[in-house]
């Protein structure tokens, strides 16, 4: 049976994500908010630069960086705390984060 992601402004988001938290802890929660965020995306406008920073909140800085690439061509409004946002520190020496970082005209603080 498919899994069904709430869309946008659905309070289901809220109760899927709380159930999530419960079941697998803050890994779990946020990965149920990134697939609802995916999944809206798909039909709503969902800011690059949130799935970005949920990715970077997991640890999976490929995934972060292909959305933060996508945040940048968007003009994200999002990105220009990326030099000093503490999640994206593991990043920071990251040749792609390096370059989105020089794009944007932006001290790597």
């Amino acid at each position: 049976m498919a899994k069904v992601i709430p869309h946008r402004g659905d309070p289901r988001s809220a109760e899927l994500i709380g159930k999530a938290y419960s079941r697998s802890g803050y890994n779990g929660a946020m990965r149920a908010w990134l697939d609802d965020l995916i999944s809206q995306s798909t039909h709503h406008y969902v800011s690059p630069f949130t799935v970005a920073e949920v990715y970077a909140h997991l640890g999976e800085n490929d995934h972060s960086l292909e959305w933060l690439e996508k945040a940048y061509q968007e003009h994200d409004s999002g990105l220009v705390s990326i030099a000093v946002e503490p999640m994206f520190g593991p990043m920071r020496t990251n040749p792609r984060f390096v370059d989105i970082v020089r794009r944007m005209k932006l001290s790597a603080g």
